[in-house]
């Protein structure tokens, strides 16, 4: 415990917590608390990659989301990030895979959730899609 931490309220709204709970690997542990029935809550640490001028990230850990009126929890492995154009360009980010959500209490019931990128065209950019399955992975 290195003592690093943050705290935000929004009275009748929610409660943030967040503490650096290392340095070397960095590591943050959040929490957050909906008056309307929801925590969420996660440990950060990213691996991150330099490779042809984009920075990629990956979350190594997992998300998870209780809906407590409801007394179902899920897991959600957030999308890997890259920031292109490092060296020449203009930077942007973008999403590198998909997102994918799961009830832990039904794990057969998961969720995935595509972000897409910048250079699909006019049209489609900074659209998303989802599809939910239900029945054996």
């Amino acid at each position: 415990m290195l003592g690093e931490t943050y705290e935000y309220i929004v009275p009748g709204k929610y409660l943030y917590f967040a503490e650096q709970v290392s340095h070397h690997p960095p590591i943050c542990a959040y929490y957050i608390k909906g008056e309307a029935g929801y925590l969420r809550y996660s440990t950060n640490r990213l691996d991150i990659k330099f490779a042809k001028g984009t920075l990629l990230f990956y979350n190594i850990f997992k998300e998870y989301i209780e809906l407590t009126p409801h007394n179902e929890v899920f897991e959600l492995k957030p999308p890997n990030f890259g920031v292109h154009n490092i060296i020449f360009g203009q930077i942007y980010l973008d999403p590198e895979t998909n997102a994918i959500i799961r009830n832990i209490n039904k794990p057969e019931q998961y969720g995935e959730i595509e972000f897409t990128k910048r250079n699909t065209g006019k049209d489609k950019q900074f659209s998303v899609n989802g599809r939910v399955y239900s029945g054996p992975n």
